[in-house]
């Protein structure tokens, strides 16, 4: 198996990073820095709905809450990563169409080449510019 060059591995990984950083502040911003659980503001985070490693939704916006720490890690009763099952059942009551539209767009597939990495940031830095 040929191995990839180091340029091209530490290039794909800063372009995955731009593109999460880009993905985390659309989350924000279109929840207008509120958790869109309790409606906290400070130290906001994004959450992916359908983890991370599902490269189909990494960075689709469809795929992002914004939460505050507590309903992100730290609560008990409704922490994304604490009680998922419940956040899950909190996500698909308050967005139902969005999240069938997920678990089917979920099977999909994306290639991280870096050609799609650089159009992927190019496309999350325009929607975040837009009003």
């Amino acid at each position: 198996m040929l191995k990839k060059p180091k340029s091209t591995l530490k290039t794909r990984k800063t372009l995955e990073k731009a593109c999460d950083k880009l993905w985390s502040e659309i989350i924000k911003e279109r929840a207008d820095y509120k958790c869109e659980v309790c409606g906290k503001s400070k130290n906001l985070n994004s959450h992916h709905v359908f983890t991370r490693s599902v490269k189909v939704l990494r960075w689709r916006a469809e795929n992002g809450v914004c939460l505050c720490p507590g309903c992100h890690t730290l609560s008990s009763t409704l922490s994304a990563h604490k009680a998922p099952f419940e956040f899950v059942e909190w996500f698909k009551s308050k967005h139902p169409s969005r999240y069938e539209k997920l678990k089917l767009m979920k099977t999909g597939r994306f290639k991280t080449s870096l050609e799609n990495l650089r159009l992927l940031k190019l496309a999350l830095e325009q929607e975040l510019r837009m009003p």
